[in-house]
Order: C-alpha cells, then sequence, then structure tokens
C-alpha cells in the first residue's frame, strides 16, 4: 500500500539522490505494509540501490507481533544479503490504530533484529495529530524504551511548532513535520521557506 507512507519511484530517489549531498543520510519510505513480506523486501533492496541510507516501513495490516517481526527481520536480512548492511532500517506504528502499551513496548521486541529506529506516525489524516492519541508521559516512556534498547526514536503526525514545544524533554531523537511546512498544509506540493524557517528559529531559541 501507499498512503501516508507511500513508496516513491525509484526514478524519484535517484533524482533526489543526485542533488543531496552524500553526507546527508536519505530516507525512504517503503509504504504502509500489509503482510506481503517479498514485496517489501523488495521494495528495500530498490530503495537501497537508489541511493537510500534508511528505509522505513510502516506496519499497517498485521494481526500481531507474530507477522511484524518476523516481518521486520526478513527485510533486515534482505538487506544484509544484498550487500546494504549500513542501510537502516525503521520501522513505524500508527498511534491512531495501536494501542499506547503496545507503541511503548514494540522497541523490546525488536532490539534483536538489527532495526535502527522507531517512528510514532499516524495513518488517518483526519486533523487529529499523534498528541491526539499519546500524551507527553506515554511518548517519553517509548522514547526511553528505544534509548534503552538501542534504537533511535521518531515521531511525526501532523505536529506544529506548538507541539514541538510540548514534546521539549520528551527524550525523541528526531521530530518529522509535513503539513506544517508545505505549501497549503498538505493540499499542494513543495515547501514553504518560510515556514521551514519558522520551525527551525523555535527549535534554536528552545536550545538557547
Amino acid at each position: 500500500m501507499d498512503g501516508s507512507l507511500g513508496f516513491p519511484s525509484i526514478e524519484t530517489i535517484r533524482n533526489v539522490r543526485r542533488v543531496v549531498p552524500n553526507e546527508v543520510p536519505l530516507s525512504v519510505a517503503l509504504g504502509d505494509a500489509v503482510n506481503d513480506t517479498r514485496l517489501y523486501t523488495d521494495r528495500a533492496v530498490l530503495a537501497a540501490k537508489s541511493g537510500a541510507d534508511i528505509v522505513k516501513v510502516g506496519l499497517l495490516d498485521f494481526a500481531g507481533d507474530d507477522e511484524r517481526v518476523p516481518f521486520l527481520s526478513s527485510i533486515r536480512r534482505s538487506l544484509d544479503g544484498a550487500g546494504f548492511k549500513k542501510t537502516g532500517l525503521v520501522s513505524a506504528l500508527y498511534a491512531d490504530l495501536y494501542t499506547v502499551d503496545n507503541v511503548q513496548t514494540f522497541p523490546s521486541r525488536i532490539s534483536a533484529i538489527g532495526v535502527a529506529g522507531c517512528l510514532i506516525d499516524t495513518f488517518r489524516k483526519d486533523g487529529r495529530d499523534v498528541l491526539h492519541y499519546m500524551n507527553v508521559e506515554s511518548i517519553k516512556e517509548f522514547a526511553n524504551s528505544c534509548t534503552d534498547h538501542g534504537i533511535f526514536s521518531a515521531i511525526a503526525g501532523g505536529l506544529s511548532v506548538e507541539d514541538a514545544k510540548k514534546l521539549t524533554g520528551s527524550g525523541v531523537d528526531i521530530i518529522g513535520f509535513r503539513s506544517a511546512v508545505a505549501l497549503n498544509g498538505r493540499g499542494e506540493r513543495g515547501l514553504s521557506p518560510e515556514r521551514v524557517s519558522a520551525i527551525c528559529n523555535q527549535f534554536k531559541n528552545m536550545e538557547s
């Protein structure tokens, strides 16, 4: 599936890699995964061959960890077998589809697979951001669990500048923005330089 973490074309990945300096990591989404291991292992290897340093996959249609963990393990093995051991694998959980307990405990279940990071996002883009489903304290526990298991933590899902303020001190390693920096929200292609600058300035203010 190609929803919020939709897989771009190989041409797009290659074009982005050409203009992004090699020292800047390139992250590529593989899609909102259903339990079709071959499809997503193939996508992961194609993305890595096209220049991706990190591949992330949304865990959408799985009955439980008995399916999710082997699925991620298969992607990791495929990358390793194709010569891309340094390509990071990131698993994405949806705060509007998973229970808070499942999100918080998931890092411990994937720590032995070789997953580089774990992302919390939202699947439904209906105006409710990730903080509608998880409070700051539960996100902090998730971030701590990631750290304890050697995995970096990330969060996205309709976040605003005000949300970033709330997440200060949560321990999350990466905070992602899309609608907050896109032209006309999510409705138009491209980024707003003014919005990007505003968020960058906000983080600078937090650090000072």
